[in-house]
């Protein structure tokens, strides 16, 4: 069983929230004697503590969570399921999800892709530098790397490929999605893209002290 991770809670007052929830003096009352949390707060049958647990990650995570992210925060992968049938989440497979209470953003899809590869993926070759605004890429698709046979399907939107050439050393975490290093996949593409083009890239990522 995995620990559980120490994700903050918002207790809510129910004394000074009670017309929020419509109660009546006595009730707040006794609520407030009580004092709950998220997690005691029921939305029909849905626990709001699970749907707050999932927010919180995939706040964090460029909107995305999965299955394994949400076992850690304690919330059952039943429960995970469940929200994603009542429509507060949005599934993509192999226990990847984005929460569709936190908005997208550029490194959500990237943040995806490397979800979907699964324990160990990263971003690699132009798929890093578009991710930093680098040059100007945009890749048709998503690609990702790794250092371990994958055998799942995958969107046609995003590209796998085996990289045990990627040292431990070469693989960092840009905005919250993992990647090589850009001196790294500046390599990857010396010789994919003309030389005046590369060099460009090069001063650029100088500048921007990312190399």
């Amino acid at each position: 069983m995995r620990a559980r991770s120490t994700y903050p809670r918002t207790t809510i007052d129910l004394q000074s929230k009670h017309t929020l929830y419509g109660l009546s003096a006595s009730m707040v009352g006794y609520a407030g004697q009580l004092r709950t949390t998220y997690s005691t707060v029921l939305s029909g049958d849905e626990p709001v503590g699970y749907r707050q647990d999932l927010w919180e990650i995939a706040a964090s995570r460029n909107g995305v969570v999965t299955v394994a992210e949400a076992e850690d925060a304690g919330v059952p992968a039943v429960e995970v399921r469940k929200l994603a049938a009542r429509g507060a989440l949005r599934g993509y497979g192999q226990g990847v999800y984005t929460h569709r209470d936190v908005p997208t953003t550029p490194f959500t899809e990237p943040t995806v892709a490397v979800a979907l590869a699964g324990e160990g993926a990263f971003l690699h070759r132009e798929s890093v530098l578009d991710l930093l605004g680098l040059g100007q890429f945009n890749p048709p698709k998503v690609r990702v790397g790794t250092r371990r046979r994958v055998r799942r399907t995958l969107p046609e939107w995003m590209e796998l490929e085996n990289r045990p050439d990627v040292p431990d050393e070469d693989l960092t975490c840009y905005e919250g999605v993992a990647a090589t290093t850009v001196r790294h996949a500046l390599e990857d593409m010396r010789d994919r893209m003309p030389p005046d083009r590369w060099q460009a890239l090069v001063v650029q990522a100088l500048r921007r002290e990312l190399i």
